[in-house]
């Protein structure tokens, strides 16, 4: 699956990819503190990396999409996202992360944006959540943004690199909720 954009391009990750995500993800602590560390910690190398890119590739099958974002102008590498769905229920998870030096310049808006739209218009979806931590400020403001409703707090749900485990924000966005918004 390839998404296109304006100035982006979201596309499964790639064997090439390897470097970018163990220098961009696993070894900047600016990107990934608020990320899943329970895979994380267990990247020791890019060979572990590489064999983790793999995996996420073939998440296809179980319908968790796993991306790559690029630059659409440059080619260059920018992040990674994510699209979980259950088709039972008709809803979907995304997430997305940038490397740093693409923060604040709008590109998390657009991925965001495109992940949204895949959900609703490729998968029929009725329903898109996403979660966050409390002291993760840009990825509660994006969801905002773009209509994102609190669902509720997860008390301890999640665990960061130092051990501390944390509460969470989840929050969600309804296809009709979705079509009155001008974006």
């Amino acid at each position: 699956m390839k998404i296109v954009g304006e100035r982006i391009i979201i596309r499964y990750p790639k064997v090439e990819d390897t470097k970018f995500y163990y220098q961009n993800y696993i070894k900047d602590k600016d990107v990934n503190t608020y990320l899943e560390h329970a895979w994380i910690s267990k990247i020791k190398s890019i060979k572990d990396m590489q064999k983790e890119l793999r995996r996420r590739r073939n998440g296809y099958k179980k319908k968790e999409y796993n991306f790559t974002i690029l630059n659409k102008e440059t080619n260059e590498l920018m992040g990674g996202a994510l699209l979980h769905i259950n088709e039972y229920h008709q809803r979907g998870e995304i997430g997305l992360w940038l490397a740093k030096k693409y923060w604040g310049k709008g590109y998390g808006s657009k991925a965001f944006k495109l992940l949204i739209d895949c959900g609703f218009n490729n998968f029929n979806l009725v329903k898109i959540t996403s979660g966050a931590c409390f002291d993760n400020k840009a990825s509660l403001a994006l969801q905002k943004k773009f209509g994102f409703k609190n669902e509720g707090i997860g008390r301890k749900h999640f665990r960061l690199a130092s051990g501390r485990m944390i509460d969470t924000i989840r929050m969600g966005i309804l296809r009709e909720e979705w079509k009155k918004c001008q974006f």
